[in-house]
């Protein structure tokens, strides 16, 4: 059994020959160093790798990819910020994107008016300020979107087109398309502020809910002319929205039925619509309460499955959604055990998980997050080998 067919058929819910694994094909990567660290145990030198600017993040070295028998790739697109590669000096992207170097830090400025800083010798590019400081909808009518089918980025989808193409017919990996940046709802936040956007979704709401129209027409459109271009050779879309924290969701169940998933259902039925995939939604966090809506409204694989937060037991989700829900991702918590733990603890807990979420398929193995700055190498390698032994089909009764 190929990449591609090994998570065609845990898609369906029906067991491969073993545990399809993501890693850096679906939403969760590894930082730069941590990447860099990798690749010296592995003994892996040179190569260029994707990077996400604000984030830190790289996709994986094909090489690291092939040396953990990954079954996907992704492909993405970013209209706000040309297509960076690592290893970039801070003078080659200061020439590509609106950085700025200060005393107390780099500070970025994206396409919508969101500012960033990145502290001296800090890791990541934080949100400072936003643009939408007042809730009317006329200050939110001076915000240019990107249009995706301008002529000027005619030229990123073609090039994606021809990239996609050559995965699709010249190998066997699964392909996974990826969305525009944030969520919906985290789109409207990091306009308005996250404090703010949450008041306003209690005590303003004609704005709240102009401002969530307004994101996801622009997403809608993105989705549009990227499956244009790529449709045919993708085998899943990836979307996200964010919605729980270690305790809990972030807004009410309520809430979240009458204002934001209509918004979030209008955009993730017309991806479906357009293109035959399997959609992946990316939301951290406690979210246990809102998976049944989620199922509702076509979602078919879930991610990151935050192991450590609350009501976000891998038996128990399994139980209560495995025949309609794919779990992608779970499958080591990148919090205390990957960073702090012993190569056996890391194989310990790897077990566990495919023991909760493999049997019957349903199951594409990754960690739950981003792979982060000063993780050891060496369980990086022990979290894939123990998903490479342990992940074989037909299931051992116990492997703990």
């Amino acid at each position: 059994m190929n990449s591609r067919e090994r998570v065609l058929t845990t898609m369906e819910h029906q067991e491969p020959d073993r545990v399809p694994i993501d890693f850096g094909g679906g939403p969760t990567r590894i930082t730069v160093r941590a990447h860099e660290e990798l690749k010296r145990l592995l003994k892996l030198t040179g190569g260029k790798s994707a990077l996400d600017l604000t984030w830190q993040t790289v996709a994986p070295d094909e090489r690291v990819l092939q040396e953990f028998k990954v079954d996907t790739r992704w492909l993405g697109i970013d209209l706000i910020f040309p297509a960076l590669e690592y290893p970039i000096n801070f003078e080659e992207i200061s020439k590509l994107v609106p950085l700025e170097e200060k005393e107390d830090g780099r500070y970025l400025t994206d396409l919508f008016g969101v500012k960033y800083r990145m502290p001296k010798n800090g890791y990541y590019f934080d949100m400072i300020s936003h643009p939408l400081e007042r809730p009317e909808v006329e200050e939110l009518n001076k915000i240019a979107f990107p249009d995706p089918s301008d002529q000027k980025y005619k030229e990123k989808f073609e090039s994606l087109e021809k990239k996609a193409k050559f995965l699709y017919e010249k190998t066997e990996y699964a392909l996974v398309a990826h969305g525009f940046g944030l969520g919906i709802f985290e789109h409207c936040w990091a306009l308005r502020g996250l404090d703010r956007f949450l008041v306003d979704l209690l005590r303003n709401k004609k704005f709240a809910e102009a401002l969530l129209d307004r994101i996801a027409e622009y997403q809608i459109a993105c989705w549009g002319e990227l499956l244009k271009y790529i449709g045919d050779y993708v085998h899943v879309a990836q979307v996200g929205d964010d919605l729980g924290t270690q305790i809990g969701p972030m807004i009410s169940q309520d809430i979240y039925r009458k204002i934001v998933r209509p918004r979030q259902e209008k955009l993730w039925k017309s991806i479906k619509r357009q293109a035959n995939v399997y959609l992946l939604l990316h939301s951290c966090g406690s979210i246990y309460q809102f998976i049944p809506d989620f199922i509702q409204m076509g979602v078919d694989a879930l991610n990151p499955i935050q192991v450590s937060a609350k009501n976000m037991d891998t038996r128990k989700l399994k139980e209560e959604f495995g025949e309609e829900l794919t779990f992608w991702g779970g499958g080591c918590d990148t919090q205390k055990i990957l960073p702090y733990g012993t190569s056996s603890d890391v194989e310990n807990e790897v077990k566990r998980r495919i023991q909760d979420l493999a049997p019957g398929g349903g199951f594409v193995f990754a960690q739950v997050h981003n792979i982060q700055d000063g993780v050891p190498p060496e369980n990086m390698v022990s979290m894939f080998k123990a998903a490479i032994r342990y992940g074989i089909y037909p299931m051992k009764v116990s492997l703990i």
